[in-house]
């Protein structure tokens, strides 16, 4: 398998015998980039067992975007970055967990 650059700014082709794939480099980045922080999240909330400043309509709202990616992916655009859409929704959906697990719960009043 061979990685060369093609004239589209941005984007590797991979030459698999009898396959072209195409990728842009760019969203691979900023998937690893968005990555990074789930399992730091992740590892913050088993540490401390707080979600405190987590939104879960904020996460969901990006889990709902991997999701996107990746029927995108599988639909239209298959190549090698659906693994870093994959990765990030599995990391997500356990921080989601997580938030669920240790979420803040209101005091009962004693009556």
């Amino acid at each position: 398998m061979t990685m060369v650059y093609c004239p589209r700014p941005g984007t590797f082709r991979q030459f698999i015998p009898g396959r072209k794939i195409v990728f842009s480099i760019f969203e691979a980045l900023m998937l690893v980039c968005f990555g990074i922080g789930w399992p730091v999240s992740i590892l913050k909330a088993l540490r401390t067992q707080e979600v405190k400043g987590k939104s879960p309509l904020f996460m969901g709202i990006i889990w709902l975007g991997y999701l996107s990616g990746i029927i995108h992916k599988l639909t239209q655009s298959p190549d090698p970055v659906i693994a870093l859409y994959i990765f990030n929704l599995i990391m997500i959906s356990i921080d989601l967990l997580l938030y669920v697990r240790y979420r803040p719960r209101p005091a009962l009043s004693a009556r």
